[in-house]
């Protein structure tokens, strides 16, 4: 059962850690961990990539002030686990929590998403003071091998013969 109000804007910062994290950064009280919904959003290099709708408990919220922590080692595990035709950017950042009760009852057999049924996007204030889209994107999916430009060049090579 949810005791945090997943309704309000938040600071987001993302955190790499395992187990408990360490305090709020903006205030020192003890976090508590919480199931939530979020959006997601992913880039490779300058082009931006697909977005992310995301359910699970790696979010750790302030009881005491509107911060969340995000640990994003478990975030960028999840976003490894892409289906062909997905486009996983090597890149992501939290944009907001997804908040499906807001979605109107008349509603809830459409697809979220569409100009009909636009997702209920509680947007994060991100830890450098910018409010909605992410400043800098924090996490890094977990990648395939790309080749260098010599693996590049040895394969053009062996084509060409």
């Amino acid at each position: 059962m949810t005791t945090i109000d997943q309704t309000i804007r938040r600071k987001c910062f993302v955190h790499s850690f395992t187990g408990r994290p360490e305090p709020c950064p903006n205030c020192g009280a003890a976090l508590k961990q919480e199931r939530a919904t979020y959006m997601i959003a992913t880039r490779q290099g300058r082009r931006i990539a697909d977005s992310f709708v995301l359910g699970g408990d790696f979010g750790w919220f302030c009881p005491a002030c509107p911060t969340i922590v995000i640990n994003g080692d478990r975030v960028s595990e999840m976003l490894g686990f892409g289906k062909q035709g997905w486009n996983i950017g090597s890149e992501w950042a939290p944009l907001g929590l997804v908040d499906l009760d807001a979605v109107p009852e008349s509603k809830r057999h459409l697809p979220l998403g569409t100009d009909d049924n636009p997702y209920p996007l509680v947007e994060f204030i991100h830890s450098d003071g910018a409010p909605g889209g992410p400043p800098a994107l924090p996490g890094r999916a977990k990648e395939k091998h790309k080749p260098n430009k010599k693996e590049r060049l040895r394969a053009k090579k062996a084509r060409r013969r």
